[in-house]
C-alpha cells in the first residue's frame, strides 16, 4: 500500500523505533519496533481500553482520546516519537482503473476524472492518492491505477490527535493493508497454504483471503449494527459460503481469527470448528515475536490477537525511507 495523504505526514526520518498505534472505539494499542523491515526487535507493547463515555464518541472526543494515548505511552515507557496510525476502510474510497499506456502523461487528469465518478464527495473535500502497477497480463498496453480518497476531517482529526500527544506521524495506513502486512511479514509460512484471515473490531469486520502465495481478496464492513456473539457469528458465516461460492477452485485449508475480545474469538472457534473442514484458530505469536520482557511473555501471548494491527502499522513505518 502506497503512503497514503503524503503531503500530510512529517517528511524526517523515522530514526531506529517505529510507534504502530491503533487508535480503535474500544481500546487504543501500540507496538514499538527497532529496526527494519524484515529485520526488527519488539521493544514495547500495551493497551490502553477506552471508557464507555469516550466510546460513544468516537474520535471526535479528541481531548479524551489524546489523554488516553499518553498514559498509555507513559504507562509502558515508550520515547519513540514516530508512528504510524490506521484509518478504518468504511471512511475510505478505494477504486482501480485502467489507463492506456498511450495517456500515461495525464495520468493526473484521468485520476482526476475517475475520483469526480467514485467519490461521493467534492474533490476539495477530500484527500487522494493513487499508484500505479504494470498490467499483470501480456498485453501491457493499458496500467492498472489504484485509487484513495477519504473526507479531509477524517484525516485531519486523527493528524491533530498524534501531533497534540507529541508525536510525529510518518504514515496513515489503511486497516485492512495494515492486517495485511502483518500476516504476510510475520506468518510467511502461511502463504503458500489457501488461508483466511478474520479480524474483528469493535465496530468493523475484515476478511482477507490469502492463497497461492498472494491475497486473493480483502473485505470490510461495519458491525455497527451487528450487537450480541450470534449475529457476528451468523455474518462471518455468511461471508465465508460467499467465498466458497465465489471461489470454488480454491481450497482454503486455515481459518484465523485475530481481534481485542478474546472470549468472542473463542466462541466463534468453537461454533466454527468443522466448517468447511478448515483449520480455525485464534492466531497465535510465533518466533518472530520475543517479548521485550520475558517476566510478561504470558501477558504478550494473550495480547497478541488484539495487538496485530498496531504489528502491521509498525512495520509499515519501518519502510520509511527519503
Amino acid at each position: 500500500m502506497m503512503r497514503f495523504i503524503r503531503d500530510q505526514l512529517k517528511r524526517t526520518g523515522a530514526g531506529k523505533d517505529v510507534i504502530g498505534l491503533d487508535i480503535g472505539c474500544s481500546a487504543i494499542t501500540c507496538v514499538v519496533l527497532e529496526g527494519s523491515e524484515f529485520s526488527y526487535k519488539l521493544k514495547h507493547y500495551g493497551v490502553e481500553v477506552i471508557s464507555p463515555e469516550i466510546k460513544s464518541r468516537g474520535i471526535k472526543a479528541s481531548e479524551q482520546v489524546i489523554t488516553c494515548i499518553k498514559r498509555l505511552l507513559a504507562a509502558t515507557d515508550v520515547l519513540s516519537k514516530h508512528c504510524a496510525i490506521a484509518l478504518p476502510d468504511s471512511v475510505v474510497t478505494s477504486q482501480w482503473i485502467r489507463i492506456d499506456c498511450s495517456a500515461a502523461e495525464d495520468i493526473e487528469i484521468a485520476v482526476n476524472l475517475a475520483l469526480e465518478q467514485h467519490v461521493p464527495h467534492p474533490l476539495d473535500d477530500i484527500y487522494s492518492d493513487y499508484q500505479v502497477f504494470d498490467s499483470p497480463y501480456e498485453d501491457k498496453s493499458y496500467l492498472d491505477v489504484f485509487l484513495v480518497a477519504c473526507r479531509k476531517e477524517q484525516v485531519d482529526v486523527r493528524l491533530q490527535i498524534i501531533q497534540q500527544a507529541n508525536l510525529i506521524p510518518l504514515f496513515i495506513e489503511i486497516n485492512s493493508y495494515a492486517i495485511k502486512r502483518a500476516y504476510t511479514q510475520l506468518y510467511p509460512e502461511d502463504l503458500m497454504k489457501t488461508s483466511i484471515l478474520v479480524d474483528i473490531g469493535f465496530t468493523h469486520l475484515t476478511l482477507s483471503f490469502f492463497g497461492e502465495a498472494k491475497q486473493i481478496r480483502n473485505y470490510s464492513e461495519s458491525m455497527i449494527n451487528r450487537v450480541g456473539k450470534e449475529a457476528i457469528l451468523q455474518r462471518v458465516q455468511q461471508c465465508l459460503s460467499t467465498l466458497y461460492f465465489a471461489y470454488p477452485y480454491y481450497k482454503f485449508s486455515k481459518l484465523v481469527f485475530t481481534g481485542s475480545n478474546y472470549p468472542l474469538l473463542a466462541f466463534l472457534v468453537k461454533k466454527l470448528t468443522g466448517l468447511y473442514e478448515l483449520k480455525i484458530e485464534i492466531l497465535s505469536h510465533n518466533n518472530l515475536l520475543r517479548c521485550a520482557d520475558d517476566d510478561n511473555k504470558k501477558d504478550f501471548i494473550t495480547l497478541f490477537p488484539a495487538l496485530f494491527l498496531s504489528f502491521g502499522l509498525a512495520l509499515r513505518g519501518l519502510t520509511f525511507s527519503m
